[in-house]
C-alpha cells in the first residue's frame, strides 16, 4: 500500500510540473537577445562559420523544438546564433519570467562536420569560479531583454573584452590580423624582438574615416599588405575589427620551398624614346613584396644580353603568387634644367612602369617548384619589357608616314547622368585626364587633373559632344616618337567646377588601357595604319575600367596572370605594434591591439560594429558583361525593408530578387538570366522613399 501511495505521490508530481511547465509557456514570453562577440576565438572563425548556444533552462534538456518551440540542449541541435558582421552575432531566445539557463557558447568552422574552431574543440573557458554560466530572466520581467556584449570565452579570459574600455571623448578600435604565411614562409619570425607586426594608416577626426594597413617592420624594411586601403569608420561605441590574414594570405598547406628567383627587364623602349641613358647614371630597379618595395636599390646591368638582372632567395609556396613592378631610377641630372640631359615633365618618383597588360596593377610571378627560377616575363618569354612595351610598340615618324599621328578616343557618358555626383552635359566639359608617365612625357602633358588647369593643355584634352547624344569624341594629334599605349581616366566638372574622375585605386581596372593595333611589324620597323587610328570605344563607369589585351607586336602571346596591386600607405609615421596572442596548436599566429581614437572635434554616429555601412548603397553588379548568371551587392546601416527588382528596357519587371526585412551589413543576391535575352536591364533597390538603380548587360 505504501508503495502504491509513493507512485501516485510521484504521478502526481510529475503531472503537476508539467501543467506548471505548459502554464509557463502560457504566459507571454520575453524575447532575450544574447549578443556574442567572437574577436576573442583564438582561430580563424569567419561568418561562415557557426555559433552555438548549447546547455538547459531549468535543469532540463529541449529537443525537436520542445522549449517554446526551440531546441535549447546540450547537443548538435541546438539553437545557433545569427552572424551580423565582423565580430558581431545575435541570438534570440524566448524565456519565461524566472527561467534560468545555463549554458555556454561553441564555435565552429563547420557545423555539419562539429569542427570546433580555437582552443577546447570550440568550447568556450569555464566562468569565474568554474563551470558553465548562467542567465535568469527576472521574475518580474515584462519586456524583452538585450544582453551587453559577450566576449566569447578565450583560453584563460572568461567573457572579457581583448581591450581595455576608452575614456570620455575616445573611442577604442580593435585590430587584429594573422600572420601565419609570413611565419611558414620565413618572412617574419615570431621569436625575433626586431620583427614588429603592427598597423600604420590615417585617421580624419572631421569625416571619421580610418584608412589603414597591417605592416611587419623588420630591419631588412617594411612589408606591406598589396592593394587598395582598409577604411572603415570610427564607430558609436567601442568596437574590433575582424580578423583578417596578412595580404589576404592563408598560411601554406601545400610544399614551401626555398628558391633563387631571377628578374629580367628590358628598357629598349625607352632608350629609343632619350628617356634612358645609362651612360648618364639611368638605372632600373625591381620592388615587389619581397624587398618591401624597394626602389632604390639598383639592378645589374648585363652587356651582353642587354637587359638589367637581379636575384632573390624566396621561400614560398609553391603555386602561391608574388608580386612586382620595374622602376625607373633616373639620374639627378634629368631634374636640372641647366643640364643637357634634362626631361622636361619628369617626377622623381614616378618612375613606376604602369603596364596595361596587367591593367595597371602588379605583375605576379607564379612561384614554381624549382629551386632555380626566372621571374615570368612578357610575351612568353623570361624578359619583362617595361610597361610590357617593346621597341615595336614605338609609333614613330617612318612607320605612321607623317610627322604626327591624329588618335580619335570615343566614350558614352550615359552612365555618368546618375552616378553619385551626376554628369550634366548642359553645363559640364568631358576631359582626357592622362595616367601613364611615359606617354605624357612625349606629349608634353603632366599626368592627372593637374594638366586640365593648363589653359592650353584642357583645350587639347577637351572631348567634343556628338550632336545632342550622350557620346563625346577627342582627336589627338600626337607629337611622334611615342608609344602605342595609352592609360587614362575621364573627368567632368560638377556644379562647383570641381573634376569628378572615374577609376582610382591601385589594383586592375584603375584605369582604362587602349592600343594603336600596328598593321605589321619588322625587325627595325612598325607600320601603322595610314592615316590615323579610332580606338575601341569607352563606357563611362565609376570603376573596374576595362584593358584590353596588347597587341603581341609578332613577338609571342602575352597570356595575363592573377591580378595583385601595390604601393604603401603613406600614414602613420611609426608603426603601432600588435601584441602576439597565444597561439593554438595550428599554422595561425594572431597579433591584435587596440588604438584609441579621439571622437573630437565631430560628434561622430553610426552603428555600434564599425563594420557595418552609414548609408545604402547598391554597387555594380559582377561580373558585367554577364551570361547567364551575376551577383549584386547592397548594404544596409541598419535593419530595414527593402526591394531588389530587375527591369528590361521598356520598365517591364523581370524579377523580384530580394523583398523583406534584411539586416545591417552587406548582401549579396544572384540573378540567374538564363531564360531572357541578351541586352541591357535596370536593378532597382529600394526602401521606404530611398530608391537608386544601376544598369547592367546579359550578353549571349
Amino acid at each position: 500500500m505504501k508503495t502504491y501511495t509513493k507512485l501516485m505521490l510521484m504521478l502526481a508530481l510529475f503531472v503537476f510540473g508539467a501543467v506548471q511547465h505548459a502554464y509557463a509557456q502560457e504566459e507571454d514570453p520575453i524575447m532575450v537577445t544574447f549578443r556574442v562577440n567572437t574577436s576573442t576565438v583564438a582561430d580563424t572563425l569567419s561568418g561562415d562559420g557557426a555559433i552555438q548556444l548549447r546547455g538547459a533552462v531549468n535543469g532540463e534538456e529541449f529537443d525537436d523544438e520542445g522549449y517554446f518551440g526551440q531546441n535549447v540542449n546540450w547537443g548538435s541541435s541546438s539553437i545557433q546564433a545569427n552572424h551580423v558582421a565582423g565580430d558581431y552575432w545575435e541570438l534570440n531566445l524566448m524565456m519565461a519570467p524566472g527561467d534560468e539557463l545555463t549554458y555556454k557558447f561553441r564555435a565552429f568552422h563547420d557545423l555539419d562536420g562539429d569542427v570546433g574552431a580555437g582552443f577546447n574543440d570550440g568550447w568556450e573557458a569555464d566562468a569565474d569560479g568554474g563551470g558553465n554560466y548562467v542567465f535568469t530572466v527576472p521574475e518580474n520581467a515584462t519586456e524583452d531583454i538585450t544582453t551587453e556584449v559577450l566576449y566569447f570565452a578565450g583560453l584563460n579570459a572568461p567573457r572579457q573584452a581583448p581591450f581595455e574600455p576608452s575614456e570620455e571623448g575616445m573611442r577604442a578600435v580593435h585590430f587584429r590580423v594573422d600572420v601565419g604565411a609570413r611565419v611558414a614562409t620565413s618572412q617574419y619570425d615570431p621569436e625575433n624582438e626586431e620583427h614588429v607586426v603592427g598597423v600604420r594608416g590615417d585617421y580624419n577626426p572631421e569625416t571619421g574615416r580610418i584608412a589603414y594597413k597591417f605592416v611587419i617592420d623588420t630591419p631588412a624594411g617594411i612589408q606591406w599588405e598589396d592593394g587598395a586601403d582598409k577604411e572603415f569608420f570610427l564607430p558609436a561605441a567601442d568596437s574590433t575589427l575582424r580578423w583578417g590574414y596578412f595580404n589576404n594570405e592563408v598560411p601554406p598547406s601545400g610544399e614551401v620551398i626555398t628558391a633563387d628567383v631571377e628578374f629580367r627587364a628590358n628598357v629598349g623602349l625607352l632608350e629609343a624614346l632619350g628617356y634612358f641613358n645609362r651612360g648618364i647614371g639611368d638605372q632600373v630597379a625591381v620592388p615587389g613584396a619581397f624587398n618591401s618595395w624597394d626602389s632604390s636599390t639598383p639592378m645589374t646591368f648585363d652587356e651582353g644580353e642587354d637587359i638589367w638582372r637581379s636575384n632573390f632567395e624566396l621561400t614560398r609556396e609553391v603555386g602561391s603568387p608574388v608580386p612586382f613592378k620595374y622602376f625607373i631610377i633616373w639620374d639627378e641630372s634629368r631634374f636640372d634644367e641647366t643640364s643637357e640631359n634634362y626631361i622636361p615633365n619628369l617626377v622623381a618618383d614616378n618612375g613606376w612602369e604602369e603596364p596595361g597588360s596587367f591593367g595597371g596593377g602588379d605583375r605576379i610571378h607564379e612561384f614554381a617548384g624549382s629551386e632555380v627560377q626566372v621571374a615570368d616575363g612578357d610575351f612568353g618569354s623570361d624578359v619583362a619589357f617595361f610597361n610590357s612595351l617593346p621597341e615595336q610598340a614605338l609609333i614613330t615618324e617612318d612607320g605612321a608616314g607623317s610627322t604626327t599621328y591624329p588618335v580619335t578616343f570615343e566614350v558614352d557618358m550615359t552612365e555618368a547622368l546618375s552616378a553619385e555626383v551626376p554628369f550634366n552635359p548642359e553645363t559640364s566639359g568631358v576631359y582626357l585626364v592622362v595616367e601613364t608617365p611615359i606617354f605624357a612625357l612625349t606629349q608634353g602633358i603632366p599626368t592627372g587633373t593637374d594638366a586640365l588647369e593648363i589653359p592650353d593643355v584642357r583645350d587639347r584634352l577637351t572631348f567634343t559632344r556628338v550632336g545632342d547624344s550622350n557620346n563625346y569624341e577627342l582627336t589627338l594629334d600626337l607629337d611622334l616618337p611615342t608609344e602605342n599605349h595609352f592609360g587614362f581616366v575621364i573627368a567632368y566638372e560638377d556644379a562647383d567646377g570641381v573634376f569628378v574622375t572615374n577609376g582610382g585605386g591601385f589594383d586592375a581596372g584603375r584605369r582604362y588601357y587602349r592600343y594603336v593595333e600596328p598593321e605589321a611589324v619588322f625587325d627595325n620597323l612598325t607600320i601603322w595604319p595610314a592615316g590615323g587610328y579610332t580606338l575601341d570605344p569607352i563606357t563611362w563607369v565609376e570603376e573596374d575600367l576595362d584593358f584590353p589585351e596588347p597587341p603581341t607586336y609578332g613577338i609571342g602571346d602575352d597570356e595575363r596572370p592573377v591580378l595583385f596591386s601595390d604601393h604603401p600607405l603613406d600614414g602613420f609615421q611609426t608603426t603601432f605594434p600588435l601584441t602576439r596572442e597565444v597561439q593554438p596548436d595550428n599554422a595561425n599566429h594572431f597579433y591584435s591591439g587596440t588604438i584609441y581614437l579621439s571622437t573630437d572635434p565631430t560628434s561622430i554616429g553610426g552603428p555600434g560594429n564599425s563594420e557595418l555601412p552609414r548609408e545604402i548603397t547598391l554597387k555594380q553588379n559582377y561580373p558585367n558583361p554577364f551570361n547567364p548568371t551575376t551577383n549584386i551587392n547592397f548594404s544596409l546601416p541598419e535593419q530595414a525593408d527593402i526591394r531588389l527588382d530587375v527591369f528590361n528596357v521598356l520598365g517591364q519587371r523581370v524579377a523580384t530578387l530580394a523583398n523583406g526585412t534584411y539586416n545591417a551589413g552587406t548582401h549579396t543576391v544572384q540573378f540567374d538570366a538564363s531564360r531572357l535575352s541578351s541586352g541591357v536591364y535596370l536593378y532597382r533597390l529600394q526602401s521606404g522613399s530611398f530608391v537608386t538603380q544601376k544598369s547592367m548587360m546579359l550578353v549571349k
